[in-house]
């Protein structure tokens, strides 16, 4: 005996693969848009390319993200360095401005 993957219901060995085939309760991974779905379920093409869409609009919003992410540590970088070049010419104007004072 054996159990269906699907629906658990104990089989003969050799009907196992036929039964399977056929029941609705079975399990099916589709590859182009990476959905589980059961044999009794549809999954027509719309179906299918409406999953893909999602799954591409979930790693556009995820890329995204990262850039907007990257982008605001560049730009506090670039503030950091600014305030550091402004404390500098600073420094530098007040020791010029000192040595032309002697």
């Amino acid at each position: 005996m054996k159990k269906c993957q699907g629906c658990l219901k104990s089989i003969l060995k050799q009907n196992a693969d036929q039964y399977e085939l056929q029941c609705e309760h079975v399990e099916i991974f589709c590859v182009n848009c990476q959905a589980t779905y059961r044999r009794r379920d549809t999954h027509n093409a719309i179906v299918c390319l409406r999953n893909q869409m999602k799954n591409q609009n979930d790693l556009f919003e995820l890329k995204l993200t990262s850039l907007e992410n990257d982008l605001k540590r560049q730009t506090e970088l670039l503030i950091n360095i600014d305030q550091q070049q402004k404390t500098l010419i600073g420094h530098l104007d007040k020791q010029s401005r000192e040595a032309e004072g002697k």
